[in-house]
């Protein structure tokens, strides 16, 4: 089943997707006008099989909404070219828009780890406020002196149940859905909130992550990535949430990035360092994980046209105009333009 907020004529709906591309109000389709994905999460176990139910039968004409449903995500179709920047007949929010937290997985891709001083041992995580969340077709905003701003395309997933020290063998129980997340970053601003300490002796711990320089190497260095991972606009996110049981295995789906319908990178969550589950359970152990969060795992990695875009940094969105696009296979497709201010 896929989910969707959306906001048509003024107002707030809960979208669902039936299997014959029929998208129809969730709330009038029940009989709750006070349905929403808050509630559907909280209530899945009830919800999910009443709104199967339904879909099953032709909808009734007053529950149909006008929504067009996204080309398919990973096909040539999908390199159509600008989406304009929210559409105000239908507006796309994010698909879970009030989570506690959000949990981005740090360089989770082999391809990244391959340049680590130190292999990865467990997962890193950096967080993002729900603040930098927005929605399908609205804008990414990247003013020019933010500096170097790129994308990093994601799968995500929405937490059904609250959770900790999740088994590794059972983590993917705690998942409500997945949706496709661009974890917006920007090293020039990251740059500007990092420093080096130079401390007058040893610094008294084990410096293994990084190359040490010498028996006089006393330097801390510290990176803060509020600004770098959090700025508004920073977590686009949809536009379809997918039920996990239509996802018959997270851990082998195939992401795209496309600018302007150019594919830039390609990937798969194949090449995971920790996979989907590990990651879960290993953040479980750490942090309690509410109905609503959104954890994401690591970007596509692999560059598609080498030539123009050798890396993830050369996707330089403080200076590229156009939209950029995520597509994951199984998921939808997200799209978004891309603004100065």
């Amino acid at each position: 089943m896929r989910l969707a907020n959306v906001i048509i004529k003024g107002r707030p709906r809960l979208a669902v997707r039936g299997d014959e591309d029929v998208v129809v109000d969730a709330a009038l389709l029940l009989g709750r006008d006070d349905l929403d994905m808050q509630t559907v999460i909280a209530h899945s176990g009830s919800l999910l099989p009443s709104l199967r139910a339904k879909l099953a039968r032709p909808a009734p004409e007053h529950t149909i909404l006008d929504v067009s449903v996204d080309a398919p995500a990973i096909s040539s179709a999908s390199a159509a070219a600008d989406i304009p920047a929210g559409s105000r007949r239908v507006r796309w929010l994010p698909p879970s828009p009030r989570p506690s937290k959000i949990v981005g997985v740090a360089v989770n891709n082999r391809l990244g780890a391959r340049f680590a001083h130190r292999a990865p041992v467990e997962p890193a995580y950096f967080l993002k406020p729900p603040s930098a969340l927005t929605g399908h077709r609205e804008p990414i905003v990247v003013p020019a002196e933010y500096g170097l701003t790129h994308p990093e395309p994601e799968l995500a997933a929405i937490i059904g149940t609250r959770s900790r020290d999740l088994a590794p063998d059972t983590a993917l129980d705690a998942v409500f859905g997945f949706t496709i997340i661009n974890d917006i970053t920007s090293p020039g601003l990251k740059d500007r909130d990092s420093m080096e300490l130079v401390l007058p002796g040893p610094i008294g711990s084990d410096l293994g992550w990084r190359r040490r320089h010498g028996e006089d190497d006393h330097s801390v260095y510290l990176t803060y990535h509020a600004r770098s991972k959090g700025c508004d606009t920073f977590a686009p996110m949809g536009p379809w949430l997918v039920t996990r049981e239509e996802v018959a295995d997270p851990n082998d789906l195939d992401i795209e990035g496309r600018l302007n319908g150019e594919l830039v990178l390609t990937d798969s969550t194949r090449n995971l360092t920790f996979t989907i589950q590990a990651a879960l359970a290993h953040l479980s152990r750490h942090m309690t994980l509410e109905p609503g969060d959104i954890v994401h795992f690591g970007t596509a990695f692999q560059p598609a046209a080498p030539d123009r875009y050798p890396t993830i940094r050369h996707l330089d969105l403080s200076t590229i105009d156009g939209t950029f696009s995520v597509g994951i296979s199984g998921i939808g497709r997200l799209d978004n333009p891309i603004r100065r201010s």
